[in-house]
């Protein structure tokens, strides 16, 4: 029997007899790195009839009849023939379990899959959602909840998983229930309820999975010029709408709290991996490229920036520090420096 996505099992005879009849299922693979993904199974079929077979008995006590030469995938990511295979050769593993709140969990009785790479139990719609990604069927964009159609939280198939915002997911289920259940519902919310959202999505932001994902959310909607003036007006207007004494103090605050994100190493590489990954696409380059050329063209602009510069410089210890700053850099990067410049 072979486990399904959609919390099902069927026979390799069940799953070949589908195909033909235009029914596809998604089941459980491991990339190359052994981390445990959905994949659909494509094309299950008769290849040979009448081949000898052997039995692989596993030590659960179940057993498989393949074709001697049947592949199977080691734990350590190599493969071995069926007929090579000895005691104590481990196989790829596939281990599943149900969440469970009182364990600790942030969900109940939804499926969790082992992975091997990381050694961390994932949530088995997350992966439907990720497979939904890569393939664009879905996209991030849509919400960073992971909404069972059919309600069934068992049912995994990626063809059962959408996107939705957190609004509408709710609105969603609210709906089902009824009328006087909306009423209701609304009257939590406004009572008590937002802050229990709110402490929610402060346990959800530990889950690295949930926030890998609302991360991509923000990356995509940040690709779209309209989202990201819509976004610089609402700081514009929160900003302005604060008194001199309290500009001062976010500013000073912001300033510590940049200063203490940035003096850490580790924060520092991984932005400037991050700027290097987005700059390896030629259109990205190109489109800064083509923004910087605008905004050299603008003189209110260039003229703002001569003025802002030399202010900067008139104060010494601006200048010290930006003098600091240079000297400690190319004391890092000793690549750069001539070794041939006057001494």
């Amino acid at each position: 029997m072979v486990s399904l996505a959609s919390g099902q099992s069927r026979s390799f005879a069940d799953l070949a007899a589908d195909w033909q009849h235009g029914i596809s299922h998604f089941g459980y693979s491991t990339n190359k790195a052994g981390r445990v993904v959905i994949a659909p199974l494509l094309e299950p079929r008769l290849t040979k009839r009448d081949a000898p077979l052997v039995r692989v008995t596993l030590d659960n006590g179940e057993s498989v009849r393949c074709t001697p030469d049947h592949l199977f995938r080691l734990r350590d990511g190599s493969y071995r023939r069926a007929d090579a295979l000895v005691p104590g050769d481990s196989l790829m593993p596939l281990y599943r379990s149900l969440s469970n709140k009182a364990e600790g969990h942030k969900l109940q009785g939804y499926e969790r899959v082992w992975m091997n790479d990381r050694e961390e139990w994932v949530y088995t719609h997350y992966l439907a959602d990720a497979w939904n990604l890569r393939h664009g069927r879905d996209s991030v964009t849509n919400g960073n909840v992971r909404h069972h159609v059919d309600i069934n939280k068992r049912n995994n198939d990626p063809r059962n998983l959408r996107r939705m915002t957190w609004a509408d997911h709710s609105a969603l289920h609210v709906a089902m229930m009824g009328e006087h259940v909306h009423a209701g519902w609304r009257e939590w919310f406004d009572n008590g309820g937002r802050e229990f959202r709110s402490a929610m999505l402060t346990a959800q932001w530990r889950d690295p999975a949930f926030r890998e994902a609302c991360l991509a959310r923000l990356f995509a909607l940040n690709e779209s010029p309209a989202f990201r003036a819509k976004i610089e007006k609402g700081f514009q207007d929160w900003y302005n709408a604060l008194g001199a004494d309290e500009q001062r103090a976010y500013a000073e605050r912001m300033r510590e709290r940049q200063a203490t994100y940035w003096s850490q190493p580790e924060h520092r590489q991984a932005a400037a991996e991050r700027v290097r990954e987005y700059f390896t696409d030629p259109a990205r380059r190109e489109e800064w490229r083509e923004r910087s050329l605008k905004q050299w063209r603008d003189d209110a602009l260039c003229a703002w920036r001569s003025r802002k510069t030399v202010e900067q410089f008139a104060n010494p210890a601006e200048r010290e520090r930006q003098r600091g700053a240079v000297l400690a850099w190319h004391r890092d990067n000793p690549e750069f420096v001539s070794s041939t410049r006057p001494g």
